[in-house]
């Protein structure tokens, strides 16, 4: 649900997008929902070409997005791909693996979000996940915080019925009216993807929302920022995983 989510909220959220940047291929879902919707080009960057060549075995659930021909996939750090590069996105959503493995970090700092800002359209949408189940609160705010110094309005999302959570960051409004999201569920393969996780309807999806840019603002003023000379959720998150769980403490802090 998350790797769907990850793709399908900003680009319902920016129906108007034609292009988008998918950062970390993994099983290749998000980029292949990112083909449900009408793009005219998507970017999916992953460091090694065996991830990609593995996802056919996912097929049945993440579309075959390679065989699209709106896809390009490149082979590469996403980080220095986007760095190196000047083209800009309408969304970017980064899905990186879990925080505690060797160099996933450096893609939870200030210094990654202000990458990803400039690659982005104006009021463009970078997209990111973080699971809040082995994830501490402070380091949760923590992220929220380094966005925030870069982005004008966070917003926060659960994934579903999962301990993960899907947080949207823009310059621009992280609005959209009932009958604009309707209009996206009204795209028949978008509504039967939305309806394998129990989110068939616009009203289902909008339930899932847990934090709003004012809610995700009070938060983020109570927590440092993570830097890449400060990067103390790398180390910070090393220290708890597998051996404690935040899913209550976080639920509460979005309430």
């Amino acid at each position: 649900v998350t790797q769907t989510l990850l793709a399908a909220i900003p680009l319902m959220w920016r129906p108007q997008a034609e292009s988008s940047c998918v950062v970390g291929w993994g099983t290749g879902v998000s980029s292949g929902v990112s083909t449900l919707f009408p793009l005219k080009e998507i970017t999916s960057i992953e460091l090694e070409q065996r991830v990609i060549d593995a996802s056919q075995w996912f097929h049945k659930v993440n579309h075959n997005p390679e065989a699209d021909p709106r896809t390009k996939i490149e082979i590469n750090d996403g980080r220095n791909f986007l760095i190196a590069s000047d083209k800009k996105y309408d969304v970017i959503a980064s899905e990186p693996s879990n925080p505690w493995q060797a160099g996933v970090c450096n893609l939870f700092t200030l210094e990654f979000f202000d990458i990803c800002h400039s690659r982005l359209k104006p009021g463009g949408i970078l997209s990111i996940w973080a699971q809040s189940k082995e994830v501490s609160p402070d380091n949760i705010r923590g992220v929220l915080a380094s966005m925030r110094s870069v982005f004008k309005n966070v917003e926060v999302f659960r994934s579903g019925d999962s301990t993960d959570i899907v947080i949207l960051a823009s310059d621009g409004p992280l609005t959209i009216s009932y009958e604009q999201l309707k209009k996206v569920y009204d795209n028949p393969v978008v509504q039967k993807e939305m309806a394998k996780f129990s989110l068939a309807t616009p009203e289902a999806l909008l339930a899932c929302m847990s934090g709003s840019v004012d809610s995700v603002a009070q938060l983020a003023s109570k927590s440092s920022v993570n830097t890449d000379d400060h990067n103390y959720f790398e180390y910070s998150v090393q220290k708890t995983y597998e051996s404690k769980t935040y899913s209550e403490p976080n639920r509460l802090m979005f309430e």
